[in-house]
Protein backbone atom coordinates (compact mmCIF):
# COMPACT_ATOMS: atom_id res chain seq x y z
CA UNK A 1 0.00 0.00 0.00
CA UNK A 2 1.44 3.35 -1.09
CA UNK A 3 2.20 5.69 1.94
CA UNK A 4 -0.45 8.89 1.44
CA UNK A 5 2.14 11.17 3.10
CA UNK A 6 4.57 10.51 0.09
CA UNK A 7 4.54 11.93 -3.19
CA UNK A 8 3.09 8.90 -5.74
CA UNK A 9 5.19 9.99 -8.45
CA UNK A 10 8.21 11.89 -10.35
CA UNK A 11 5.54 14.84 -11.18
CA UNK A 12 4.20 15.28 -8.19
CA UNK A 13 8.13 15.99 -6.47
CA UNK A 14 9.12 18.40 -8.95
CA UNK A 15 5.19 19.98 -8.59
CA UNK A 16 6.11 19.92 -4.68
CA UNK A 17 9.78 21.83 -5.38
CA UNK A 18 8.49 24.26 -7.86
CA UNK A 19 5.72 25.45 -5.30
CA UNK A 20 8.76 25.96 -2.60
CA UNK A 21 10.69 27.60 -4.53
CA UNK A 22 7.37 30.00 -5.96
CA UNK A 23 7.17 30.21 -1.40
CA UNK A 24 10.61 31.46 -1.40
CA UNK A 25 10.56 33.78 -4.00
CA UNK A 26 7.09 35.30 -2.75
CA UNK A 27 9.25 35.65 0.81
CA UNK A 28 12.33 37.51 -0.84
CA UNK A 29 10.35 39.95 -2.23
CA UNK A 30 8.01 40.81 0.43
CA UNK A 31 11.89 41.12 2.15
CA UNK A 32 13.27 43.32 0.24
CA UNK A 33 9.80 45.41 -0.11
CA UNK A 34 9.41 46.04 3.53
CA UNK A 35 13.39 46.90 3.81
CA UNK A 36 13.02 49.54 0.85
CA UNK A 37 9.80 51.08 2.58
CA UNK A 38 11.97 50.89 5.83
CA UNK A 39 14.50 52.68 3.79
CA UNK A 40 12.30 55.18 2.22
CA UNK A 41 11.00 56.00 5.59
CA UNK A 42 13.83 56.20 7.82
CA UNK A 43 14.91 58.93 5.03
CA UNK A 44 12.22 60.59 5.37
CA UNK A 45 12.75 61.07 9.50
CA UNK A 46 16.30 61.83 8.93
CA UNK A 47 15.93 64.87 5.89
CA UNK A 48 13.37 66.26 8.50
CA UNK A 49 15.33 66.21 11.44
CA UNK A 50 18.53 67.60 9.42
CA UNK A 51 16.48 70.08 7.77
CA UNK A 52 15.44 71.44 11.14
CA UNK A 53 18.55 71.33 12.45
CA UNK A 54 20.61 73.20 9.16
CA UNK A 55 17.91 75.83 8.93
CA UNK A 56 17.85 76.41 12.53
CA UNK A 57 21.46 77.30 12.04
CA UNK A 58 21.46 78.92 9.06
CA UNK A 59 24.15 76.11 8.08
CA UNK A 60 25.28 76.04 4.28
CA UNK A 61 23.14 73.82 2.08
CA UNK A 62 26.47 71.46 1.86
CA UNK A 63 26.40 70.53 5.05
CA UNK A 64 22.97 68.97 5.19
CA UNK A 65 22.93 67.17 2.27
CA UNK A 66 26.61 65.78 4.40
CA UNK A 67 24.47 64.72 7.48
CA UNK A 68 21.42 62.99 5.33
CA UNK A 69 23.78 61.21 3.68
CA UNK A 70 25.64 59.96 6.63
CA UNK A 71 22.74 59.39 8.87
CA UNK A 72 20.97 57.45 6.28
CA UNK A 73 24.00 55.20 5.67
CA UNK A 74 24.18 54.73 9.70
CA UNK A 75 20.18 53.86 9.24
CA UNK A 76 20.34 51.56 6.87
CA UNK A 77 22.81 49.20 8.26
CA UNK A 78 20.74 49.50 11.67
CA UNK A 79 17.65 48.16 9.51
CA UNK A 80 19.55 45.85 8.23
CA UNK A 81 20.90 44.75 11.59
CA UNK A 82 17.40 44.72 12.81
CA UNK A 83 16.09 42.42 10.10
CA UNK A 84 19.18 39.94 10.75
CA UNK A 85 18.49 39.91 14.52
CA UNK A 86 15.00 38.80 14.00
CA UNK A 87 15.57 36.23 11.67
CA UNK A 88 18.32 35.15 13.70
CA UNK A 89 15.75 35.19 16.65
CA UNK A 90 13.34 33.15 14.71
CA UNK A 91 15.29 30.61 13.79
CA UNK A 92 16.91 30.39 17.20
CA UNK A 93 13.84 29.93 18.71
CA UNK A 94 12.22 27.34 15.83
CA UNK A 95 15.44 25.55 16.32
CA UNK A 96 14.97 24.87 20.50
CA UNK A 97 11.11 23.98 19.60
CA UNK A 98 12.70 20.87 17.70
CA UNK A 99 15.46 20.03 19.91
CA UNK A 100 17.93 20.91 17.15
CA UNK A 101 20.80 23.24 17.61
CA UNK A 102 21.49 26.79 17.94
CA UNK A 103 22.21 28.72 14.24
CA UNK A 104 25.06 31.13 14.78
CA UNK A 105 23.83 34.78 14.74
CA UNK A 106 27.20 35.56 12.34
CA UNK A 107 26.64 32.70 10.30
CA UNK A 108 27.20 32.75 6.80
CA UNK A 109 23.33 33.52 5.85
CA UNK A 110 22.58 35.69 8.49
CA UNK A 111 25.35 38.06 7.48
CA UNK A 112 24.07 37.66 3.23
CA UNK A 113 20.42 38.51 4.78
CA UNK A 114 21.95 41.49 6.84
CA UNK A 115 23.49 42.69 3.52
CA UNK A 116 20.88 42.68 1.31
CA UNK A 117 18.37 44.28 3.84
CA UNK A 118 21.29 47.12 3.93
CA UNK A 119 21.68 46.98 0.54
CA UNK A 120 17.16 47.39 -0.10
CA UNK A 121 17.03 50.33 2.57
CA UNK A 122 19.85 52.27 1.48
CA UNK A 123 17.78 52.10 -1.94
CA UNK A 124 14.64 52.73 -0.66
CA UNK A 125 16.36 55.59 1.32
CA UNK A 126 18.46 56.86 -1.92
CA UNK A 127 14.81 56.99 -4.01
CA UNK A 128 13.25 59.05 -1.21
CA UNK A 129 16.24 61.84 -1.75
CA UNK A 130 15.69 61.31 -5.47
CA UNK A 131 12.10 61.88 -5.15
CA UNK A 132 12.10 65.15 -2.40
CA UNK A 133 15.27 66.63 -4.38
CA UNK A 134 12.93 66.58 -7.94
CA UNK A 135 9.79 67.88 -6.65
CA UNK A 136 10.43 69.83 -3.40
CA UNK A 137 14.30 70.61 -3.36
CA UNK A 138 14.75 74.16 -2.12
CA UNK A 139 17.35 76.00 0.04
CA UNK A 140 17.15 79.60 1.76
CA UNK A 141 18.77 81.47 4.47
CA UNK A 142 17.63 85.31 4.20
CA UNK A 143 19.51 87.77 6.22
CA UNK A 144 17.47 89.02 8.86
CA UNK A 145 14.81 91.33 8.59
CA UNK A 146 15.67 95.19 9.18
CA UNK A 147 14.99 97.15 12.51
CA UNK A 148 12.85 100.09 11.74
CA UNK A 149 14.09 103.23 12.88
CA UNK A 150 12.53 106.40 12.96
CA UNK A 151 14.62 109.36 11.20
CA UNK A 152 15.32 112.57 13.07
CA UNK A 153 14.63 115.68 11.84
CA UNK A 154 16.87 118.67 13.14
CA UNK A 155 15.04 122.10 12.88
CA UNK A 156 17.86 124.29 10.60
CA UNK A 157 19.34 126.66 12.72
CA UNK A 158 20.45 129.93 10.52
CA UNK A 159 24.22 131.01 12.14
CA UNK A 160 24.79 134.53 12.62
CA UNK A 161 25.95 136.81 9.80
CA UNK A 162 29.83 137.86 10.39
CA UNK A 163 31.16 140.79 8.44
CA UNK A 164 34.10 140.21 6.68
CA UNK A 165 35.84 143.64 5.36
CA UNK A 166 36.22 143.62 1.81
CA UNK A 167 39.85 143.55 0.91
CA UNK A 168 40.57 144.06 -2.70
CA UNK A 169 43.75 141.33 -3.54
CA UNK A 170 46.75 143.33 -6.01
CA UNK A 171 46.01 141.42 -9.40
CA UNK A 172 48.40 138.58 -10.08
CA UNK A 173 49.49 138.29 -14.03
CA UNK A 174 49.62 134.84 -15.27
CA UNK A 175 51.04 134.01 -18.34
CA UNK A 176 48.40 132.01 -20.42
CA UNK A 177 49.56 128.26 -21.40
CA UNK A 178 48.34 126.29 -24.06
CA UNK A 179 47.29 123.44 -22.79
CA UNK A 180 48.21 120.03 -25.15
CA UNK A 181 45.10 118.28 -26.03
CA UNK A 182 45.26 114.44 -26.03
CA UNK A 183 42.19 112.63 -27.80
CA UNK A 184 41.43 109.43 -26.53
CA UNK A 185 38.52 107.83 -28.45
CA UNK A 186 38.84 104.63 -26.06
CA UNK A 187 37.84 106.71 -22.91
CA UNK A 188 35.01 108.48 -24.33
CA UNK A 189 33.19 104.47 -24.38
CA UNK A 190 33.76 103.78 -20.90
CA UNK A 191 30.31 104.91 -18.52
CA UNK A 192 30.99 103.90 -14.84
CA UNK A 193 27.63 103.04 -13.75
CA UNK A 194 27.24 103.41 -10.05
CA UNK A 195 25.12 101.14 -7.90
CA UNK A 196 22.68 104.20 -7.91
CA UNK A 197 22.29 104.20 -11.28
CA UNK A 198 21.77 100.87 -11.62
CA UNK A 199 18.59 100.93 -8.83
CA UNK A 200 17.26 104.10 -11.04
CA UNK A 201 17.47 101.99 -14.07
CA UNK A 202 16.00 99.29 -12.87
CA UNK A 203 12.89 101.09 -11.08
CA UNK A 204 12.81 102.69 -14.64
CA UNK A 205 12.45 98.81 -15.98
CA UNK A 206 9.99 97.36 -13.54
CA UNK A 207 7.81 100.37 -12.80
CA UNK A 208 4.77 98.23 -12.65
CA UNK A 209 6.08 95.77 -9.96
CA UNK A 210 8.50 98.09 -7.65
CA UNK A 211 6.74 98.52 -4.61
CA UNK A 212 6.30 102.16 -2.41
CA UNK A 213 8.90 101.08 -0.13
CA UNK A 214 11.74 100.58 -3.27
CA UNK A 215 10.44 103.91 -4.37
CA UNK A 216 10.40 105.81 -1.08
CA UNK A 217 14.11 103.99 0.04
CA UNK A 218 15.60 105.31 -3.37
CA UNK A 219 14.37 108.82 -2.80
CA UNK A 220 15.95 108.75 0.96
CA UNK A 221 19.15 107.62 -0.46
CA UNK A 222 19.37 110.48 -2.41
CA UNK A 223 19.23 113.22 0.13
CA UNK A 224 21.60 115.67 1.00
CA UNK A 225 21.15 114.59 5.01
CA UNK A 226 23.97 111.95 4.93
CA UNK A 227 22.28 110.19 7.98
CA UNK A 228 19.10 110.14 6.12
CA UNK A 229 21.24 108.73 2.88
CA UNK A 230 22.89 106.53 4.34
CA UNK A 231 20.09 104.95 6.09
CA UNK A 232 18.03 104.62 2.71
CA UNK A 233 20.87 103.06 0.83
CA UNK A 234 20.87 100.17 3.28
CA UNK A 235 16.80 99.71 2.96
CA UNK A 236 17.53 99.57 -0.78
CA UNK A 237 20.65 96.43 -0.22
CA UNK A 238 17.92 94.54 1.88
CA UNK A 239 15.06 95.02 -0.72
CA UNK A 240 17.63 93.82 -3.12
CA UNK A 241 19.23 91.26 -1.58
CA UNK A 242 16.01 89.46 -0.79
CA UNK A 243 14.07 90.43 -3.89
CA UNK A 244 11.60 92.85 -1.46
CA UNK A 245 9.97 94.78 -3.63
CA UNK A 246 12.36 94.73 -6.61
CA UNK A 247 14.03 91.87 -8.61
CA UNK A 248 16.67 90.41 -6.55
CA UNK A 249 20.00 91.21 -7.16
CA UNK A 250 22.58 90.49 -4.30
CA UNK A 251 26.06 91.62 -5.79
CA UNK A 252 24.24 95.08 -6.13
CA UNK A 253 22.65 94.61 -2.96
CA UNK A 254 26.39 93.95 -1.22
CA UNK A 255 28.06 96.80 -2.77
CA UNK A 256 25.22 98.91 -1.36
CA UNK A 257 25.24 97.55 2.15
CA UNK A 258 29.21 98.07 2.07
CA UNK A 259 28.94 101.81 1.12
CA UNK A 260 26.49 102.44 4.01
CA UNK A 261 28.00 100.76 6.52
CA UNK A 262 31.40 102.34 5.58
CA UNK A 263 29.45 105.65 6.17
CA UNK A 264 28.68 105.15 9.99
CA UNK A 265 25.24 102.76 9.07
CA UNK A 266 24.98 100.54 11.99
CA UNK A 267 22.23 98.21 10.57
CA UNK A 268 24.22 98.53 7.28
CA UNK A 269 26.83 97.04 9.32
CA UNK A 270 25.46 94.41 10.74
CA UNK A 271 23.97 93.01 8.17
CA UNK A 272 27.73 93.38 5.96
CA UNK A 273 29.01 91.23 8.28
CA UNK A 274 25.95 88.82 8.59
CA UNK A 275 26.48 87.95 5.21
CA UNK A 276 30.62 87.64 5.63
CA UNK A 277 29.70 85.43 8.86
CA UNK A 278 27.56 83.13 6.45
CA UNK A 279 29.19 83.32 3.30
CA UNK A 280 26.14 84.04 1.62
CA UNK A 281 25.97 84.89 -2.05
CA UNK A 282 29.30 84.44 -3.51
CA UNK A 283 30.95 85.93 -0.42
CA UNK A 284 33.52 84.04 1.26
CA UNK A 285 32.89 83.10 4.70
CA UNK A 286 35.09 84.30 7.05
CA UNK A 287 32.98 83.91 10.84
CA UNK A 288 36.31 84.89 13.03
CA UNK A 289 36.40 88.28 10.86
CA UNK A 290 32.72 88.58 10.75
CA UNK A 291 32.64 87.99 14.81
CA UNK A 292 35.57 90.44 16.22
CA UNK A 293 34.30 93.26 14.15
CA UNK A 294 30.77 92.57 15.75
CA UNK A 295 32.05 93.36 19.03
CA UNK A 296 32.87 96.55 17.72
CA UNK A 297 29.80 97.97 17.06
CA UNK A 298 28.21 97.59 20.50
CA UNK A 299 23.83 98.32 19.63
CA UNK A 300 21.70 95.36 20.95
CA UNK A 301 21.51 93.82 17.43
CA UNK A 302 24.94 93.35 17.18
CA UNK A 303 25.19 92.34 21.18
CA UNK A 304 22.85 89.76 20.05
CA UNK A 305 24.95 88.17 17.17
CA UNK A 306 28.12 87.77 19.23
CA UNK A 307 26.29 86.25 21.98
CA UNK A 308 25.13 83.37 19.56
CA UNK A 309 28.24 83.17 17.18
CA UNK A 310 30.28 82.31 20.38
CA UNK A 311 28.22 79.61 21.09
CA UNK A 312 28.76 78.15 17.68
CA UNK A 313 31.50 76.73 18.32
CA UNK A 314 32.41 78.26 14.90
CA UNK A 315 34.63 81.46 16.64
CA UNK A 316 36.98 81.68 19.33
CA UNK A 317 35.06 83.64 21.30
CA UNK A 318 37.55 84.96 23.90
CA UNK A 319 39.40 86.83 21.06
CA UNK A 320 39.32 90.51 21.25
CA UNK A 321 37.21 93.43 19.23
CA UNK A 322 38.36 95.04 15.75
CA UNK A 323 37.46 97.81 13.87
CA UNK A 324 34.51 97.27 11.11
CA UNK A 325 36.71 98.85 8.51
CA UNK A 326 39.03 95.90 9.04
CA UNK A 327 36.24 93.54 8.11
CA UNK A 328 34.43 96.01 5.32
CA UNK A 329 38.40 96.44 3.72
CA UNK A 330 38.67 92.90 3.70
CA UNK A 331 35.15 92.29 2.30
CA UNK A 332 36.06 95.11 -0.65
CA UNK A 333 39.66 93.36 -1.75
CA UNK A 334 38.09 89.61 -2.39
CA UNK A 335 34.71 91.14 -4.10
CA UNK A 336 34.90 94.67 -4.87
CA UNK A 337 32.09 95.69 -2.59
CA UNK A 338 31.57 98.92 -2.61
CA UNK A 339 33.17 99.84 -5.31
CA UNK A 340 31.67 101.62 -7.67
Amino acid sequence: MTNASQPTSTNDVQDQTDEDKKKSRGKKFLSNAFNFVAGFAVAATVKTAVTAAVTWACAPVASGLVLSAVALGLSAVAVGGAMGTFAWAKERHQAKAAGLDTPKFWSDENKARMKSSTIWALLGGAAFFGIDAAFFGDDNCVVPAATTTSTVVVDNVVAPAVIVPEVTPAPVVIPEVTEPVFENPLLDEVVCTTPMDFVAEMIETQSETVSQDVLDAFERAQSTNEAVAMQGTKDLAYALFNGDGIEKDASTALQMFCDAASNGNIQAQVDTLYIQFHGLHGVTADPQSAFEAMKSIGDDRAEWFVSEWAKSGMVEASSAATPVSDALAQLKTSTGCGLS
